[in-house]
């Protein structure tokens, strides 16, 4: 059985030319390439496997043209080449879009099973200096936040605080904040965890289809009894921006931001609900007093 066979094979740079290229091979074959630097045996094999694409020529696998079966054969071969650049600068989404499209029979459920068995690396935790969405800015401003931030999460080497929204100069979008930080660090996945009630207004953002591909979305189901009303909102962001959206499953806590606020304001205790360096900060700086 005839398995490789190339015919008329060309491919041409401005300081070389592969010309004319023709050999076959049986199945159970062994073969070689051998010539010297330059005789264009690279460009042969990247040639063949559309790696780079021919001027000329036809390449048969397994009985099927590489032109119009490229998908089914490489679901049926190996390359090994002799250097490691598999897309370097590209996310896991990215990666898994690329490769998914070689396997006919590729199991999306159990590569996503597969994924979640591996944990966030950190939780970076990223205060907002000028959130557009809110107008009434509360007395402790960002660089206050900071520094409770930091207090609270001091020990907990797994968590990062970050100040890329630290201006108050101008309003900052979720959107711009992912681009910057895949500009950054072009090697890292990230995700964004959310309230899973946000998910609801979600496309009311600047940009919902840019986030949705800048990270993947973690949502946090606060309200157990909206399981399936956020399963359902999850189902047509997915279809509407491509998105990959997970449910993060979080213990239930009572505690709210606006319920300490208002403790805070009506002289009641709060030492259960924080950090005591964190209450302490706050009584410090006298936040969210009434007056």
């Amino acid at each position: 059985m005839q398995i490789l066979k190339l015919d008329g094979l060309c491919k041409q740079y401005p300081a070389f030319r592969l010309e004319n290229v023709s050999f076959s091979m049986e199945a159970g074959t062994i073969m070689g390439l051998i010539g010297r630097n330059g005789a264009g045996k690279t460009t042969t094999l990247k040639s063949m496997l559309h790696l780079v694409h021919p001027d000329a020529g036809t390449v048969t696998i397994c009985g099927l043209d590489m032109d119009k079966d490229e998908r089914e054969i490489r679901s049926r071969i190996g390359f090994v080449s002799g250097g490691a650049s598999y897309y370097q600068r590209k996310r896991l989404r990215e990666l898994t879009n690329v490769t998914k499209d070689f396997y006919p029979d590729w199991d999306s459920e159990r590569y996503a099973r597969l994924v979640r068995q591996f944990s966030l690396d950190e939780v970076w935790m990223l205060p907002n200096g000028n959130p557009p969405h809110k107008r009434d800015h509360s007395k402790a401003d960002v660089n206050m936040r900071l520094d409770m931030l930091r207090l609270a999460v001091k020990g907990l080497s797994y968590v990062k605080v970050c100040d890329l929204e630290q201006s108050k100069d101008a309003y900052h979008y979720t959107f711009q904040t992912l681009l910057t930080l895949n500009r950054m660090y072009p090697e890292v996945q990230f995700y964004f965890i959310m309230g899973a009630d946000s998910l609801f207004d979600f496309e009311d953002w600047r940009e919902p289809g840019i986030i949705s591909q800048e990270c993947i979305l973690l949502a946090a189901a606060r309200d157990h009894c909206r399981l399936e009303e956020i399963q359902q909102q999850i189902r047509m962001l997915k279809e509407k921006y491509d998105a990959d959206i997970r449910i993060l499953n979080t213990p239930d806590m009572e505690i709210a931001s606006a319920d300490i606020r208002g403790r805070i304001a009506g002289g009641e205790d709060i030492s259960q609900m924080l950090p005591a360096e964190v209450e302490a900060y706050i009584r410090s700086h006298h936040l969210y007093e009434k007056g």
